[in-house]
């Protein structure tokens, strides 16, 4: 962080902030410099992203106070969720 905030670091450093937003479609390659720089590869598991998404769909229900069912026409999960107070059509 010091060598970015030194004189003309940081015109530098949105130069490569440029040239990475440039080549962000990469098809996979990476290129950087092996003695300078390090790279992490940060890994989000997105097995459970249907449970999340059914509980935002859920918790935008509740400001409205109207039922998950009559919003999106899907029941709710968890517990004590059962079918009882479901809109009749």
């Amino acid at each position: 962080m010091s060598a970015i905030m030194t004189m003309g670091g940081i015109e530098q450093f949105y130069r490569r902030l440029q040239i990475f937003n440039t080549g962000r479609d990469n098809h996979g390659v990476n290129a950087v410099n092996k003695d300078t720089e390090e790279f992490d590869n940060v890994l989000a598991p997105l097995g459970n992203l249907d449970k999340l998404q059914a509980q935002s769909q859920e918790q935008m229900c509740a400001p409205s106070g109207l039922p998950l069912v009559y919003l999106t026409g899907i029941t709710p999960s968890g517990l004590n969720a059962t079918s009882q107070g479901e809109i009749e059509v």
